[in-house]
């Protein structure tokens, strides 16, 4: 683990992630098989995050919603659309077209066209100076198509139009990382998308491709996407932060350098508070109707005749998390981080119960 054991706030994203402790991600692609994990973590050389545009999408909305937009504004910025410059010129042939009106030399780049033409005729609208421009303007943020801002909004709109959405994301950190040991001796990470002094708040997406009631698409997302497993990892790692933090003091709680992004010492006394967080899912469905759901995940149903009963998607995450853990804790022991972790899996034959029933209709 590059980090000490605590709570991070205001850590960026790419620093987080290249820190090689074991994470809810990282579990998951342990559950698919140890080579899928080795492959895509730090350990790995070799591998290149190349990101999709569904996944530069929904980093976008992310930030949109957990932090504002103002915030967003400051790290992304909306790339001009040429339609709006009805006049601009653009293209290398255009320039010269352009630069033969004008009664100038038409070689060379077309930087050294624009320059020709910016001289000739201050009031030329220029498509690559257009840019330039632009880009100088908003160096270091993140540029999109205007699109997918508009679409952002919409989404955004949205979310905050729900009441109990809304309010989830009120009174929290956004993008808050903990680091610590699990009892196993395996280093671990978890970055919540929103922390409150006594809840979790995770984002998340989903389509309805079949068109089933919402409730049933949202499940089905959890199943397959093993948010539940994700979310049981996060609900130990919550009870770990406040454990360092008991025992350590506040000095296991880190701001940005400058001292500020970390919370309040009364904020800090809310989380310490020994009931256990509540961990809440706030959905959001992809597409043309943006529905949204908020759920929450709980340990157990309570009731007046059985008292605490542990709900079974918890034990269902809970175990399969804690399977990933041990997995990890042998794997490393056995290859080490430099080797691909390639499972010695014997040849077997099939059996009738890993097919779906459909297979024999």
């Amino acid at each position: 683990m590059s980090h000490d054991p605590g709570l991070y706030f205001a850590m960026a994203e790419d620093e987080y992630h290249a820190d090689p402790a074991l994470s809810g991600s990282g579990v998951v692609d342990l559950l698919v098989s140890p080579l899928t994990f080795w492959i895509k973590s730090p350990f790995n050389p070799d591998y290149e995050d190349n990101p999709t545009n569904a996944q530069e999408r929904g980093n976008a909305f992310h930030d949109r919603i957990l932090e504002g937009r103002g915030r967003f504004e400051e790290l992304y910025a909306v790339r001009p659309e040429i339609d709006d410059y009805p006049e601009a010129i653009a293209g290398a042939e255009a320039l010269r077209i352009k630069c033969a009106d004008l009664e100038l030399k038409k070689s060379g780049s077309i930087a050294d066209l624009c320059a020709r033409i910016a001289e000739a005729d201050s009031e030329a609208q220029l498509w690559p100076l257009i840019m330039a421009e632009f880009e100088g303007e908003h160096a270091g943020k993140t540029i999109i198509k205007a699109e997918l801002d508009h679409d952002i909004e919409r989404q955004a709109r949205i979310v905050e139009m729900h009441e109990s959405a809304r309010k989830a994301f009120k009174g929290g950190w956004p993008e808050v990382s903990a680091f610590w040991i699990d009892e196993t001796g395996v280093p671990m990470k978890a970055r919540f998308d929103y922390l409150k002094a006594r809840a979790v708040v995770d984002l998340k997406t989903f389509t309805n491709s079949l068109g089933q009631p919402i409730d049933a698409a949202i499940a089905r997302a959890v199943a397959t996407y093993r948010y539940h497993v994700k979310a049981a990892l996060y609900m130990d790692a919550v009870e770990a932060a406040k454990a360092l933090i008991r025992d350590q003091g506040p000095d296991v709680v880190h701001g940005t350098e400058n001292g500020t992004g970390r919370p309040s010492v009364d904020w800090l006394e809310a989380f310490l508070d020994p009931m256990h967080h509540a961990f809440v899912f706030v959905f959001l469905e992809a597409g043309a109707v943006p529905n949204v759901r908020v759920r929450e995940f709980r340990r157990c149903v309570i009731s007046a005749k059985s008292g605490a009963t542990a709900n079974l998607y918890w034990q269902s995450g809970h175990a399969a998390y804690r399977q990933g853990v041990e997995l990890y804790r042998d794997c490393l022991a056995h290859y080490g981080p430099d080797l691909p972790w390639v499972a010695p899996e014997p040849m077997r034959p099939f059996v009738d119960e890993e097919f779906p029933i459909w297979m024999s209709e």
